[in-house]
């Protein structure tokens, strides 16, 4: 019984938002970078519900499946609006980028999205 209870514990862990220095978890984030340079366009990243992923693209809101496992970072397909803006090529460009991240890390309060040779840091949204 106590195996079961732990496990559930576990799992519920490794679904919850990331923890920081600071004691508070944060689940909201705004993209400040890509491959270390300034993107051009703004998009956000919700992981505020567990097992989900959601967020503003530069032109559409998206949303799908979320895996995570330690630093593993899976995403499943996502859905997106269907809105025409003129940031639709940097659109494409961000999907593309998140399609290819496979890792997540917290570094000095930022969240890093790896995977496809590149890297995407997100941060705190100012309020």
């Amino acid at each position: 019984m106590l195996h079961k209870i732990l496990t559930a514990f576990a799992v519920m862990a490794s679904l919850a938002p990331a923890a920081y220095a600071n004691g508070a978890a944060q689940d909201q984030w705004v993209l400040a970078s890509v491959d270390g340079q300034e993107p051009g366009y703004r998009a956000t990243l919700d992981l505020s519900q567990p097992g989900k992923v959601s967020g503003m693209a530069p032109c559409n809101r998206y949303f799908g499946a979320l895996t995570r496992d330690g630093t593993a970072f899976v995403m499943g397909p996502l859905g997106v609006t269907r809105m025409a803006c003129p940031d639709l090529p940097a659109e494409a460009v961000f999907f593309e980028l998140m399609a290819g991240v496979t890792t997540a890390e917290d570094v000095d309060g930022a969240l890093i999205l790896s995977g496809g040779g590149h890297e995407l840091r997100f941060v705190p949204p100012v309020d």
